[in-house]
C-alpha cells in the first residue's frame, strides 16, 4: 500500500486522482489519517470550510451560506457501508434563503436541512448549533466508526490490520434532489459476468444515500440517457476513459444536478473472480493490457473452477424475479434477520431482508444466499454478497404477495445467475466453461488444467 493512499485512504485516493485528471469531481479536502488520529482541531476544520466554500461558489456555482457538506470514512482498504457517512453537514435555518434560492425550491432547502439535521441525531443524538461544530462532530463520529463491531467483524473476515486507521472526505454536496437531477451507480463492465460497457443504476430527485442503502429500487440507466441524454454521454465516456487508465474494472457513484455531472467516488468494482478475468481477458483483447500483465492478473482458481451454475427452469414455483446481483445458485431455510442466521448454525439458510444494512453483514456472511425486497445493483446487499461469494436477488417482486405472511415451504432456492427466486429444492445448469484460448492457448489432451497453467504463468511472473 502507497504511503499516500494511506493517509488519504482509499476513497480521498481516488478522488484526488479524479481531480488531478481534469474530471467534474465536488470540491473536497481530505483530513488525513495522521490527522484523525491526532483529533479534530476546529481551527483547522473552520479554515477548511472556508476554503471548500470558496472554492464550491467558483467551481459549483453554490452560494457560500448553501455549501452542505458530506462527511464520509475514507479508510485503506474499501469497506462498503461498515463505517458511518453523514449528508447534509453544516447546514443551518440561516442556510435556507441561499439554499432555497440555488435549488429554486424553498420545500427542497428545507429537506436538505432536515437531513443533515436527522443524520446528526441518528449518530451524536444531538444537533449542534453551529456549522463548524457539526463538521466537527460529524469527522469524530466517522472516525469512531472504525471501532464499531460491524467494521471490526469486516475486517476480522477481510484479513485488514487493525494497525490502520481511517482518513475522513469533507465534500461539498452537489444536489440531485431537484428537476434533472439524481443519482446513481455505474459500472465499466457488468460484475457478474465481466462484460463491458456501461452497467448501473438511476435514481431521479435523490441523494444517493437511499440508492446505496438499498432502501429503493432504483430505474436503468435509459432514464438517465432519456432525462439527462448530454450527462449520460459524458458519463459514458469518462467512464470508458477510467477503465483504459486504471486497467480494472471500476465502479463510479455519481450526481446530476440540473443536468451537470458530478463523479462523486471511484473505486476498484467488486466482483467475483471469474469476472475480474472476463475483464482481464477483454482488456488484453483490445490492447489495454499486454500479454504478460494479463496472465500475471489472471485468477488461477477461477479458470479451473467451473462456470456458475444457474437454477433449472420449470422444475418449481416460481416465487419471485428480480435483478440478479452476485451469481451462483443456493438453496436453503428462509430466515429473516441476522440472529436467525446464527441461530441455524451448520444448516444451509437464505436470508430474506426488505433490505440490508450494515449491520447484517455477520448474518449475511454465514448464509448460502440473500434476497431483499428493494434496493439495486449497487446497494449494499448486492455489494456484499459480490464481495462473499453469496447468490443474490434484489429488489425482488414476488408473484403472490402474500406468500410472504403465509409461505407455503420453509426453503427456496436463490438464483443470482437469473435474479429469480423457486419454492423448495431446484437442479442446476452449468453452462459449458469459455475457455480464451486466444490468450491462453489449448491444452493439450490429458493435460492438468492448473498444472499447464501454472506452467504458462509461472515463466512470466516477476
Amino acid at each position: 500500500m502507497t504511503g499516500l493512499r494511506e493517509r488519504l485512504g482509499n476513497k480521498g485516493f481516488h478522488l484526488d486522482l479524479l481531480r488531478g485528471r481534469g474530471y467534474p469531481v465536488p470540491s473536497f479536502r481530505v483530513v488525513t489519517a495522521d490527522e484523525v488520529r491526532t483529533g479534530v482541531n476546529p481551527v483547522g476544520v473552520e479554515r477548511l470550510l472556508d476554503e471548500l466554500r470558496t472554492e464550491a461558489a467558483e467551481r459549483m456555482g453554490l452560494p457560500p451560506a448553501a455549501v452542505a457538506f458530506a462527511v464520509r470514512s475514507s479508510p485503506p482498504v474499501s469497506m462498503p457501508g461498515m463505517m458511518d457517512t453523514l449528508l447534509a453537514v453544516g447546514l443551518t435555518d440561516d442556510s435556507v434563503p441561499a439554499l432555497a434560492a440555488h435549488l429554486g425550491s424553498a420545500e427542497l432547502a428545507r429537506n436538505m436541512v432536515e437531513i443533515g439535521r436527522a443524520d446528526l441525531r441518528t449518530h451524536l443524538g444531538v444537533v449542534p448549533e453551529s456549522p463548524v461544530a457539526q463538521v466537527c462532530s460529524a469527522i469524530t463520529a466517522v472516525r469512531d466508526s472504525w471501532h464499531n463491531a460491524r467494521a471490526r467483524e469486516y475486517r476480522r473476515a477481510h484479513d485488514i490490520s487493525e494497525r490502520l486507521s481511517p482518513a475522513v472526505v469533507v465534500q461539498a454536496m452537489a444536489f440531485g434532489t431537484g428537476d434533472r437531477s439524481g443519482s446513481g451507480v455505474v459500472f465499466s463492465h457488468d460484475p457478474r459476468t465481466g462484460q463491458r460497457g456501461l452497467h448501473g443504476e438511476y435514481v431521479p430527485a435523490s441523494t444517493g444515500a437511499a440508492l446505496v442503502a438499498g432502501q429503493v429500487t432504483p430505474d436503468g440507466l435509459a432514464r438517465l440517457k432519456h432525462d439527462c441524454p448530454q450527462a449520460y454521454t459524458l458519463l459514458d465516456r469518462f467512464v470508458a476513459e477510467l477503465f483504459a487508465w486504471r486497467q480494472v474494472m471500476i465502479e463510479v457513484e455519481f450526481v446530476v444536478e440540473r443536468g451537470r455531472l458530478w463523479l462523486v467516488q471511484m473505486r476498484t468494482a467488486t466482483a467475483s473472480p471469474a469476472a475480474h478475468n472476463a475483464v482481464t481477458v477483454d482488456a488484453w483483447r483490445t490492447g489495454i493490457l499486454d500479454r504478460n500483465t494479463a496472465l500475471t492478473r489472471l485468477s488461477l482458481d477461477a479458470l479451473c473452477a467451473p462456470p456458475e451454475p444457474r437454477a433449472a427452469e420449470g422444475h418449481a414455483r416460481l416465487l419471485a424475479t428480480g435483478i440478479a446481483a452476485a451469481a451462483g445458485v443456493a438453496t436453503g431455510r428462509i430466515v429473516h434477520a441476522a440472529e436467525e442466521v446464527l441461530a441455524h448454525a451448520g444448516e444451509p439458510v437464505v436470508l430474506l431482508r426488505p433490505t440490508t444494512e450494515p449491520e447484517d453483514f455477520v448474518g449475511m456472511a454465514n448464509s448460502a444466499g440473500i434476497i431483499t425486497l428493494e434496493g439495486g445493483f449497487g446497494s449494499h446487499a448486492a455489494v456484499v454478497a459480490r464481495e462473499l461469494g453469496r447468490p443474490a436477488v434484489v429488489g425482488a417482486c414476488f408473484t403472490d404477495p402474500l406468500w410472504l405472511e403465509n409461505p407455503t415451504a420453509t426453503t427456496v432456492t436463490v438464483c443470482g445467475t437469473t435474479g429469480r427466486v423457486w419454492e423448495g429444492v431446484v437442479p442446476t445448469v452449468t453452462p459449458p466453461s469459455d475457455w480464451p484460448t486466444d490468450l491462453l492457448g489449448t491444452i493439450p489432451t490429458d493435460t492438468d488444467r492448473r498444472a499447464y497453467l501454472e506452467t504458462l504463468t509461472t515463466s512470466i511472473r516477476p
